[in-house]
């Protein structure tokens, strides 16, 4: 069961990712990624439990694991803040919904709390906090997949490589200052619920500073996009009139051009029916 569960919880983090990144998720990606996020899971199980680091495999699972994703579906290797983000951008947002479910609203009641307790309802209310997170991304329309296609500025830049800073230090501290068990546990979870209120609003604030400023770049862009237009359509404009005043004019000599020929004709000029044909030509030879 949980197995099934821990499966179902990989793959609605892949969907949150899909919606950050803005790539495509089908069948065959799913099943690689379940696969290769088991394989490394057993590598690091491998690695780290015969050591006294244990902490380091539960804490680096999931980060490598959406770092070595987001790498295979995103050309990304030259720009480290913005993989850095997207890997570490849904895994932030899950685990401070987890923790802030956890510590405000499941610990107070006390039903829940003792389900809570258990490995089950650990996995269960981690899928809840995974399905929150996908509602608030499509409710907010949070999308930064233009991101990777375009040249960042200075401010993007350093909103992308703040967050980053603060995504690595929530999942690094806590795991740490457990490991090192220099803390009380009393004092450790309200060290904890403190750190997952003030995360939960930096997190919240920087998300939404980036947002605006995306869709601000997005907005100047429209702007500009429309003032070409305009001007495109002001040089169409006077191309137009120029056509129209040359076709004026080209009506105005040919009007005289008959006027004259008939003039010709009616005096039987043939020397005047002459000199304007010839002056035809002349000009349409020119």
């Amino acid at each position: 069961m949980i197995f099934f569960l821990n499966i179902i919880g990989v793959f609605l983090l892949l969907c949150i990712h899909t919606k950050v990144v803005g790539e495509k998720l089908n069948l065959k990606k799913v099943v690689m990624s379940i696969i290769l996020f088991h394989l490394l899971s057993f590598l690091f199980i491998v690695l780290f439990k015969s050591t006294g680091f244990y902490f380091l495999g539960s804490l680096l699972l999931y980060p490598t694991f959406f770092i070595l994703y987001t790498l295979s579906i995103s050309k990304l290797r030259s720009k480290v803040s913005l993989l850095l983000f997207y890997s570490l951008f849904p895994l932030g947002f899950w685990d401070v919904i987890k923790n802030f479910l956890g510590y405000f609203i499941i610990s107070k009641i006390p039903i829940l709390y003792r389900l809570y307790e258990t490995n089950l309802g650990i996995m269960i209310f981690s899928l809840l906090a995974e399905i929150i997170v996908f509602f608030l991304i499509s409710l907010f329309r949070y999308n930064f997949s233009h991101l990777k296609i375009k040249n960042l500025d200075r401010k993007t830049k350093f909103i992308l490589i703040t967050a980053d800073i603060l995504m690595l230090a929530y999942f690094i501290l806590p795991s740490y200052i457990n490991y090192s068990d220099k803390l009380s546990w009393d004092r450790m979870l309200d060290y904890k619920e403190l750190w997952t209120a003030v995360y939960f609003l930096l997190f919240i604030c920087f998300v939404n500073l980036l947002d605006r400023r995306l869709l601000q770049e997005l907005q100047e862009k429209v702007v500009l996009q429309k003032e070409i237009q305009l001007q495109n359509l002001s040089n169409y404009s006077q191309q137009v009139e120029g056509l129209y005043q040359e076709i004026r004019s080209f009506r105005h000599d040919y009007a005289n051009i008959l006027s004259s020929l008939k003039i010709g004709i009616d005096q039987k000029d043939i020397n005047l029916v002459s000199q304007v044909y010839d002056s035809v030509l002349k000009n349409s030879r020119s």
